[in-house]
């Protein structure tokens, strides 16, 4: 039932960006350039990899990551509607979207690297929260109607990233801010980066300790 519902979240959220334009919004300060958004694509269809990875492994708190995934999934869809109806509606969906992405991550820690299910039910979450961490700093701007912001605003999702990531030994969340960097201004790159090497080695190193 839960892969299902899941796949389902998954399904919605891919819909609900089909014909979407971000055309019709301005573009917020610290916004990476447009072919970082590409990465939805990898997301979808490593969740797709999750919901399969669902049917294989269960475990005490699987219930709950199913939840706060398809939470997210479903937050992220509802920005898409919001953002050109309410723009405080918009900035609380996606804060709470990448909450939700964020949870999920913490609570199915990577124990053994040589587990490709394990690493099913890693990857794609990780890359959700990864990516929505950066765009809840961008929503929240968008909803205030900022036009010029400081790269400091990147610091709380990068710190909050690099814990997640360590915590639960997952490199992936953190992987992303390093792609988010390499289509960012200088400054905000320089955030996105160091941060993403912090918790990229912290939580390699980790993994490798639990063995």
């Amino acid at each position: 039932l839960r892969a299902g519902l899941t796949g389902i979240a998954v399904a919605t959220a891919i819909v609900a960006g089909i014909g979407w334009r971000s055309g019709d919004i301005p573009r917020p300060p610290l916004q990476p350039r447009p072919a970082a958004f590409s990465i939805w694509g990898v997301i979808y269809v490593c969740l797709g990899a999750t919901v399969v990875a669902l049917t294989r492994r269960s475990w005490a708190q699987a219930d709950a990551f199913a939840g706060l995934l398809g939470a997210s999934l479903l937050a992220s869809a509802a920005w898409l509607w919001l953002v050109t109806r309410s723009r405080g509606a918009s900035a609380a969906s996606i804060v709470v979207a990448a909450a939700c992405a964020l949870l999920a991550v913490a609570m199915r820690r990577v124990e053994d690297p040589r587990d490709a299910w394990g690493w099913a039910l890693a990857v794609g979450p990780g890359l959700l929260a990864g990516w929505l961490a950066v765009a809840s700093v961008l929503g929240v701007l968008l909803g205030t109607g900022a036009t010029r912001a400081s790269p400091a605003w990147l610091l709380l999702p990068g710190a909050v990233v690099v814990a997640v990531s360590m915590y639960s030994r997952n490199p992936v969340p953190a992987l992303v801010l390093l792609w988010a960097a390499l289509y960012s201004e200088p400054s905000a790159a320089a955030v996105l980066g160091t941060a993403s090497a912090i918790g990229t080695v912290g939580s390699i190193a980790l993994l490798v300790q639990a063995r």
